[in-house]
């Protein structure tokens, strides 16, 4: 009973997304050595899964993603990191859903996560924003030193705006290389 699980789809007893759901998501076209990476192309399955992590707090969808992330972090990565939420978010939530998503992830590929970015005092989210607004992306700032090959782990794609801010700062930061690892993305960036 206390280990009871239920898809964030439909509901079905038994699984975190019941093999039905899971049969229905669209893999996302990965390009051997892409800088940028995606699980899933980010249909309404993709989204109700996203939106079940993040708005109705079921962090144990972190493994299940972190489980489809691992295959898509390269084995010569130094540390992942993860896109922030707003703070007003993460109190809101209780969490930051790209901690635990990078968190996750690092426990099943042995690298190690860290924090090497925040958002800027009155940054605010870019849910909710125009196409234009989320253009401009994220403020993020610089809170942890880092080298190498990067990983940065984001919840979902739409414009590609907080991934290229992220990947700027990492690599004026000294990050070698930053590949970006996310749940979902929409389709015009997924190929």
């Amino acid at each position: 009973m206390f280990f009871e699980h239920r898809c964030a789809v439909c509901g079905a007893d038994g699984a975190r997304v019941c093999s039905s759901c899971e049969s229905t998501l669209q893999p996302a076209p990965v390009e051997p050595g892409a800088a940028d990476r995606s699980v899933y192309v980010l249909d309404p399955v993709a989204r109700e899964i996203v939106a079940a992590l993040k708005y109705r707090r079921e962090r144990r969808l972190a493994v299940w993603f972190a489980r489809r992330l691992a295959p898509l972090v390269p084995r010569n990565a130094e540390v992942i990191t993860w896109c922030p939420a707003t703070p007003c978010r993460v109190r809101r939530r209780g969490f930051d859903q790209g901690r635990e998503l990078a968190a996750a992830t690092s426990g099943l590929v042995g690298v190690p996560s860290k924090r090497l970015l925040r958002r800027a005092r009155g940054d605010d989210r870019q849910t909710g924003r125009t196409r234009e607004e989320r253009l401009v992306g994220p403020r993020l700032e610089l809170v942890g030193r880092c080298a190498g090959l990067v990983v940065l782990v984001d919840d979902v794609t739409t414009t590609g705006a907080t991934v290229a801010t992220a990947r700027r700062i990492l690599l004026e930061a000294g990050a070698v290389r930053v590949v970006a690892v996310t749940l979902a993305a929409t389709p015009q960036h997924t190929s």
